[in-house]
């Protein structure tokens, strides 16, 4: 099945994974969390949780089961990759190295990817897709907005 096939009978339920960079690239994530959410988009993100008390691998881990989420969308940066893919200290980027470890069993389980999907958004470029991801469709997010027909953000919300 392909992201284009994919059907749902209510809201897409997303999950947004995605390093935690530097503030600026935070605030950008939660602006697309809030304009998918704005669109009609069932979105999970952490910064909507931040002052819960979570436990935050188990949480991720229930975000990223099929019956949870739709789709996941993998907010692709360099340090993102890094994460990903086992190339920093073992202290630092846990969470996104953790999310990684999840998004590449299912991967590997279902021999196939209908609902990872990586993004980059203006700032970043396809060099920063993990290379797990690399094979699959994946949206520049330039804009956001339903707006606009021509942009990026149509075509992910689509």
């Amino acid at each position: 099945m392909t992201i284009s096939e994919h059907t749902v009978s209510h809201s897409p339920r997303v999950f947004l994974s995605y390093s935690h960079d530097s503030t600026e690239h935070c605030d950008r994530v939660l602006a697309l969390a809030q304009q998918l959410r704005r669109d009609g988009i069932d979105v999970e993100l952490d910064q909507f949780h931040q002052h819960e008390l979570i436990h935050w691998p188990r949480w991720c881990e229930e975000q990223l089961r099929p019956e949870k989420s739709d789709f996941v969308l993998c907010v692709c940066t360099v340090e993102y990759k890094r994460r990903i893919e086992g190339k920093v200290a073992a202290d630092v980027g846990k969470g996104v190295f953790w999310e990684g470890t999840l998004i590449y069993n299912y991967l590997y389980d279902d021999k196939g990817n209908s609902r990872c999907v990586p993004v980059y958004l203006d700032d970043s470029d396809a060099k920063e897709i993990p290379a797990i991801l690399r094979g699959y469709p994946r949206f520049r997010v330039n804009n956001l907005g339903l707006d606009n027909t021509e942009s990026n953000y149509v075509s992910l919300y689509r």
